[in-house]
């Protein structure tokens, strides 16, 4: 049975999550330009209750299989700085697309 808030018997419902993947503007197989980790990364998204009505931005962070040796911490949080900022600045709208594109230019340096 499902309540009015989404879950079963009154629990609430988890929320929307996915992850985009980060690839240059060549694409996946193109060579690495300056500056793009050599791993994979992706940019996961959860989003908050009633998106985006309530005016509050999605929480992101990133998925790789990388050591910090190959994509560091201070690289990390900026990339996700630059994610974050972007959703801010369209808050109470849909910013996640915003925010990828933001990701991905801050490794396109």
């Amino acid at each position: 049975r499902l309540s009015a808030r989404g879950g079963a018997d009154g629990a609430p419902a988890p929320p929307a999550a996915y992850a985009v993947r980060l690839d240059p503007a060549d694409g996946p197989d193109g060579p690495r330009p300056p500056g793009w980790p050599r791993g994979t990364v992706s940019l996961r998204v959860v989003y908050p209750a009633r998106y985006p009505d309530e005016g509050h931005a999605p929480r992101f962070s990133l998925a790789h299989e990388m050591d910090r040796l190959t994509f560091g911490a201070a690289a990390e949080r900026a990339c996700l700085a630059a994610a974050d900022a972007a959703a801010r600045e369209m808050e109470g709208t849909p910013c996640v697309l915003t925010a990828v594109f933001a990701a991905r230019d801050f490794f396109e340096g």
